[in-house]
């Protein structure tokens, strides 16, 4: 009789070492589970001491024995009474429904069967099967088992769609074993099944309602839309106030590691969060209660405004209990998609405007009132750059050009890149060939600053005064087209040729200069 509550044991305990060592998903519903787990085990631990106890008292102490039945009782009744209580915390996460009462009601019960099972006295039965314990305690805790399976199968099915399907489905499958070996326990009061049968309902519910591995995302470690899903419902039920940081990167996903890795790591240096991955590109950052700059709106706006450049974002968002889990999740995903169609019209590497975008831009703007033009530049000998510094300084010239192009001009004008390292200019609203020059001028005096050398191209951006003699530096040939409404109706592609002839002019008169056309 001892071989099967042993083996329940070292089962159930090898499962929940392993469940414990795992990253689990914190909540109200996960801590009252293993609690349960914990009293199954004691029930266990008691249930083999009492089985030997109860068949060897001419050698066992009265006093121990009885110690010993009343931890089994006890903790077989706590387990219905966890289960209940399991099964209520996701019914109430949904916020519709308030069982305070029922709760306190069902405490008080739990108070009265433990203090019988305590006070009555023990009945023991030989039989050829072995002996067992009966009497007023056992059926003290017959009254508590049923009424405890009842009220949950009640809540169960008149509740049942506060629950996710998938839990629902659990919950009722887990009671439904527990109630038969009860049932069969009550029959048979000498088998002894109901070890077996909590056994099997809390490795059922381990694996599946309450398995971590369905919170968070094996590949990064971060919690999944799941987790924030289960995080949310419990926040917003204990109406806590909180943040959700949402951090989506687009470009070259193969960097989206390296870059997601960036954005914890800046996270964490001025926040306590928990971390979610709502997908590949989208990372959300749950700021907790407690955490500094938590209900400073201003400053935390303005410290993650200084991270945004074009390819990555950050937004913050506050909530309260008057959200919803969904809706809060909703949101999320449209700022994601949102932010994601935008960024398909920029270019991954340098965050100007695609050649398609750019070119839909100008045709807007040729229809204007006011002159515009169009500059087409391209890299003096970005070949020899490739091959005397590497592809990866060379991508870096590129953003470093892109970057100095972008604070050439003003917020009007529009910059794009029509491929490789040729790259275009709209100016808007110019009204003379002088003003056009003097874009190329301040342009040209940022460009000339940029230094090949790796690892200085960042720095040398923003840097003034005459460049190193010795360094190779970085220089552009410029091609533009002015346009004035007075010469009438002109296309995107007239335009685009004429810049373009513009700029094989730059380049034939040696390079690092620029030529300007009008009509």
């Amino acid at each position: 009789m001892l071989k099967m509550p042993i083996a329940c044991l070292l089962l159930v305990s090898y499962s929940f070492f392993y469940y414990w060592k795992n990253k689990r998903l914190r909540t109200r519903a996960s801590d009252v589970f293993v609690i349960m787990v914990v009293m199954v085990i004691c029930n266990l631990v008691s249930d083999v001491v009492t089985e030997y106890a109860v068949n060897h008292r001419d050698v066992v102490s009265e006093p121990f024995n009885y110690v010993w039945h009343v931890i089994f009782l006890i903790s077989l009744l706590s387990v219905c009474f966890l289960m209940y209580y399991y099964v209520i915390s996701y019914i109430e996460r949904d916020g519709s429904y308030n069982k305070v009462w029922e709760k306190r009601w069902t405490a008080v019960i739990w108070a009265v069967c433990a203090l019988g099972i305590v006070v009555l006295p023990i009945e023991y039965i030989d039989t050829v099967h072995g002996s067992y314990s009966l009497g007023a305690k056992a059926y003290v805790l017959y009254v508590g088992v049923v009424y405890t399976l009842a009220l949950i199968l009640y809540n169960v099915f008149r509740y049942g769609r506060a629950v996710a399907p998938e839990k629902r489905r659990v919950i009722c499958a887990s009671v439904f074993i527990f109630a038969l070996f009860a049932a069969l326990q009550m029959i048979f009061p000498y088998i002894l099944v109901t070890g077996l049968g909590m056994s099997m309902m809390m490795m059922g519910i381990m694996m599946t309602a309450e398995s971590p591995h369905q919170y968070y995302n094996r590949r990064t470690g971060f919690y999944n839309e799941l987790g924030l899903r289960e995080f949310l419902g419990e926040l917003l039920y204990w109406k806590k106030e909180f943040a959700l940081v949402a951090y989506v990167y687009y470009g070259n996903m193969a960097m989206a590691e390296k870059s997601v890795s960036q954005a914890v790591s800046y996270m964490s240096a001025h926040f306590q969060t928990v971390n979610f991955q709502l997908a590949d590109c989208c990372v959300v950052f749950l700021v907790s209660e407690g955490a500094e700059g938590m209900g400073k709106s201003k400053e935390m706006s303005a410290l993650l405004e200084n991270c945004d450049d074009t390819k990555e974002k950050y937004q913050l968002f506050w909530y309260d209990s008057r959200s919803t889990a969904d809706e809060v999740v909703s949101e999320l995903y449209d700022f994601k998609e949102k932010f994601g169609k935008a960024e398909l019209y920029y270019d991954e590497l340098t965050g100007a405007l695609r050649r398609g975008a750019f070119t839909q831009c100008v045709t807007e703007r040729l229809s204007g009132e006011h002159g515009i033009a169009m500059l087409m530049l391209d890299v003096d000998d970005f070949k020899s750059i490739n091959d005397q510094f590497g592809h990866y300084v060379g991508d870096k010239v590129l953003q470093a050009v892109a970057h100095a192009l972008k604070k050439s001009v003003r917020g009007l004008d529009i910059v794009g890149r029509m491929g490789g390292d040729e790259f275009a200019i709209l100016l808007a609203d110019v009204e003379s060939e002088s003003d056009v020059e003097e874009v190329v001028k301040r342009l040209n005096a940022r460009i000339n600053r940029i230094c090949c050398e790796s690892g200085h191209l960042e720095s040398v951006m923003e840097a003034e005064g005459r460049p190193d003699a010795g360094q190779r530096y970085v220089h552009v040939s410029v091609g533009g087209r002015l346009h004035m409404p007075e010469e009438g109706p002109m296309t995107f592609e007239e335009m685009y040729m004429e810049a373009d002839k513009a700029l094989y002019k730059a380049k034939e008169r040696g390079k690092n200069c620029y030529e300007i056309i009008s009509g």
